[in-house]
């Protein structure tokens, strides 16, 4: 597995955030988040657990689905991808379609409505980077979130306004971005349509988020700090 070490002064602390943001305000246009566990945080341990909460529901027990099959659906429905195209990145809906080939598109559609809430049930803000988001859109930047996830922005957003909405929040986003919608993750260059999607440069773009595989090291290597 490769191993990154992140600078001391590349880590930052909750406290620190909105500091960061006015250290680089004066070259930035775009706030970019990570989503999962660095805006919203899961009340589970693993988010394989959001599964569990799936199996006592009608549609699950219809269609004799578990949280060890909807796992095993993903995990097969990436290796197909990826032999069949080269990349393993996928849709929700794929995954379902995997799980269960004979299901037509309603139900498909029934049992990612149902994913998508179990998954909001869940689902809190971490305020500290709201505070961020309002910072960064008082200093006049952009702000996007983008995320390695099989979700596409329709849910992304569902999401996130849903978890807002818990604590009394609304917070209009300038976009999201998925690996679901791109079919690649930041490691593999998400970074890099972003910024031709907002016609702005690698450079003038932050980066916020938990993972030293795909926040740090993918967002370096497309030119975003």
């Amino acid at each position: 597995m490769m191993s990154i070490n992140i600078p001391a002064h590349q880590a930052v602390t909750a406290s620190q955030l909105t500091v960061w943001l006015h250290k680089h305000q004066g070259q930035a246009k775009v706030l970019s988040l990570d989503c999962f566990d660095t805006l919203l945080w899961r009340t589970v341990s693993d988010p394989k657990q959001v599964f569990s909460h799936l199996e006592g529901t009608p549609l699950y027990r219809q269609w004799r689905l578990s949280a060890a099959t909807r796992a095993l659906a993903e995990l097969r429905a990436r290796e197909a991808r990826e032999r069949s195209t080269g990349n393993g990145e996928v849709t929700i809906e794929e995954i379902y379609q995997h799980a269960l080939p004979q299901a037509d598109d309603k139900v498909i559609d029934a049992l990612v409505a149902l994913e998508v809430q179990a998954e909001m049930e869940c689902l809190f803000v971490f305020t500290p980077v709201l505070e961020l988001m309002k910072a960064a859109r008082h200093a006049g930047l952009k702000v996007v979130v983008a995320s390695d996830m099989y979700i596409r922005r329709p849910h992304l957003k569902a999401m996130i306004d849903s978890s807002l909405a818990k604590i009394g929040q609304t917070f209009e986003l300038d976009a999201w971005y998925t690996s679901a919608d791109s079919r690649r993750t930041k490691y593999q260059g998400l970074h890099r349509l972003i910024c031709q999607d907002l016609g702005v440069e690698p450079g003038e773009v932050l980066h916020l988020g938990d993972s030293a595989h795909a926040d740090y090291a993918g967002a370096r290597a497309a030119g975003v700090e």
